[in-house]
């Protein structure tokens, strides 16, 4: 008896969670520092971390038996304990059942198999299907030469199924019968391509039901009387006769709180005002600097994005600023005028760290204390990219054995790739093709065969005329040359874009969508309005105030004029782009948070 009550005790349960969630953020440490294999074979896969698993389970299911401490506890409760059965039984699940490997395809090859790791080493596995690799294409970027993207032509057989013919890409995956096919590497002789192979189909049913029972267990407790949170509501409703000192004693806690986040705050914009400088002797503004009147007129232009969409030219460099700096802004200057500086001076440009890193390892070897690096600092003094080497082996890696430091050399080569792209007048398709069918649209660093006659001449040579205009202007403060070729500019791609066609209303919209940003005001006045009427709903709790009603009803009503700005935002959006903005799982997750989802991170894979 003393034994199952021991098995059956919630202080078992409290002792035997608490050591799972220690193991857990080790092991995540483990994972970061060393990669997935080191953290499987030592915490997800090893004999101990299952047996402390399977406790967990029998330990909750004794509890379920017994019935003693459940009859206490709320339905909510009840729920919420009863999830992590189905999620503990869907770790077992995909650990014993799921499989997971890889494939090696040559071009022209047929494979109906994969190797699978099976602990003492990899084994050959059949498939249920056969993919035959017709064509492997890898793409580099044209200065440092690293992997831009690179897929593959694959024809998938099952039995008694016609052959399906598809293309994986680095963020495309296939499914066939169940299993997941992920492009992972290639061979360096880009021959042959490498694929990732999972299946989990039960064990991911098992887990993903956990975890929805998980949250209505939750929002359950929340309502519950027989809940924690309901005991509280009840004793808090008895503190009413200490109200004076409650109160005094929540506003002093309040005040003290809020100090601490406005100094935290304090902090964080100061630090964000002046990166640059902190880091490098000189600032932004011995720099040479576009006006910002004129880049206003310059982001007003059009460009085709690589999703296909025409927006004007302040939304793609907006998204380019956030990849590369993380932030909307550079120390007061706007996204046009930071694309127009690089473009312009990039001799200038490129040697002050403006490529945000996360990774102190990464910051340290080149020799910088804040969270910004120079584009100059991942070049030798021949001008080599010094990480060459280091990016060729990644991407010989399978996706499922790359470190953190691996995935952030990653991010830093693609942030370095786009910068050099910019310098290049590569990544600006601002020149649509009036006599292409599909719509096409070049930059003026592409290859520009395709224009011909007067159009060639005003493709090939405007660019350099306007970079001229621009050193003009920074010099004599006079941009009227400036302005005149963003006009011709503007001209030729009304007379010459055909598919898809310009609607400058549309165009207009988007800058006056951009410029009002109204999300943000949005997300800014549900957190301090929201927060205020919880100071008061926790100060009528305890009290009983006579303007805590009528302060309420005008912080509601300050709240639904908030909600209909942003929905005025989000139909504005759906103008803007032509489909409402819950058209798919992302965009609809972003339109509850409040988020600019228009704005789509550049990409180049």
């Amino acid at each position: 008896m003393k034994l199952i009550r021991l098995i059956a005790s919630p202080v078992l349960m409290y002792i035997l969670a608490g050591l799972y969630a220690l193991m857990l953020a080790v092991a995540t440490f483990v994972e970061n520092s060393y990669g997935p294999a080191i953290a499987r074979e030592y915490f997800y896969y090893a004999p101990w971390f299952i047996l402390l698993q399977l406790l967990q389970a029998v330990n909750l299911s004794a509890m379920f038996l017994q019935g003693s401490y459940f009859k206490r506890i709320s339905k909510g409760s009840l729920i919420f304990h009863g999830a992590f059965l189905f999620i503990w039984l869907g770790a077992a699940v995909t650990h014993y059942v799921g499989v997971t490997g890889v494939m090696h395809i040559r071009e022209g090859e047929t494979v109906n198999s994969m190797m699978k790791d099976e602990g003492a080493g990899m084994e050959k596995t059949s498939l249920p299907f056969s993919v035959t690799l017709n064509d492997f294409r890898l793409e580099r970027y044209p200065g440092s030469h690293s992997p831009m993207s690179y897929e593959s032509d694959l024809v998938i057989k099952s039995e008694n199924e016609s052959p399906l013919q598809a293309t994986i890409r680095m963020n495309k995956v296939i499914d066939v019968d169940g299993y997941r096919l992920f492009q992972s590497s290639f061979d360096s002789d880009e021959q042959g391509t490498v694929l990732s192979v999972s299946y989990d189909r039960p064990g991911m049913q098992l887990t993903y039901t956990g975890y929805f029972l998980l949250f209505v267990g939750f929002v359950w407790t929340l309502f519950s009387k027989k809940s924690r949170f309901g005991r509280l509501r009840k004793e808090l409703g008895e503190m009413k006769n200490n109200a004076p000192f409650c109160l005094l004693f929540f506003l002093i806690l309040s005040g003290i709180s809020s100090i601490q986040v406005l100094s935290a705050q304090q902090k964080s914009v100061s630090s964000q005002q002046s990166p640059i400088a902190a880091q490098h002797p000189l600032v932004v503004s011995q720099l040479p600097c576009v006006s910002s009147l004129h880049a206003e007129k310059f982001g007003s232009l059009v460009v085709l994005n690589p999703n296909g969409r025409l927006e004007p030219v302040n939304s793609y460099t907006s998204a380019i600023l956030r990849k590369l700096y993380g932030a909307d802004q550079l120390n007061g200057m706007d996204s046009d005028q930071f694309f127009l500086n690089l473009l312009s001076f990039p001799d200038e440009w490129g040697a002050f760290p403006f490529i945000k890193v996360d990774n102190k390892e990464l910051l340290q070897r080149f020799g910088r204390d804040g969270n910004y690096i120079a584009w100059q600092d991942v070049f030798d003094a021949d001008g080599n990219y010094i990480l060459t080497n280091e990016m060729n082996t990644i991407y010989a890696k399978p996706a499922s054995e790359r470190k953190r430091l691996d995935s952030d050399l990653l991010k830093l080569d693609e942030s370095v790739n786009i910068v050099y792209r910019i310098m290049q007048h590569q990544l600006l398709p601002l020149f649509p093709d009036g006599n292409d069918s599909q719509g096409k649209w070049y930059s003026p660093g592409d290859d520009l065969s395709a224009f011909h006659g007067k159009d060639s001449l005003f493709v090939t040579k405007i660019m350099d005329w306007y970079i001229y205009e621009l050193g003009n202007g920074v010099r004599s403060n006079d941009w009227k040359e400036a302005d005149k070729i963003i006009e011709m500019m503007n001209i030729f791609q009304q007379a010459k874009a055909k598919v898809p066609t310009i609607d400058n209303q549309k165009v207009k919209a988007e800058l006056l969508y951009n410029q009002l940003n109204l999300f943000f005001w949005c997300r800014l006045a549900y957190l301090i309005l929201g927060g205020i009427l919880l100071f008061i709903a926790c100060g009528e709790i305890i009290a009983d105030f006579k303007w805590g009603r009528k302060l309420s009803g005008i912080l509601i009503a300050l709240l639904t004029i908030a909600f209909l700005t942003h929905t005025a935002g989000v139909l504005l959006r759906w103008y803007i782009c032509g489909h409402a903005p819950w058209a798919n799982a992302y965009e609809s997750t972003t339109y509850c948070k409040s988020k600019q989802p228009h704005r789509t991170i550049i990409s180049l894979n």
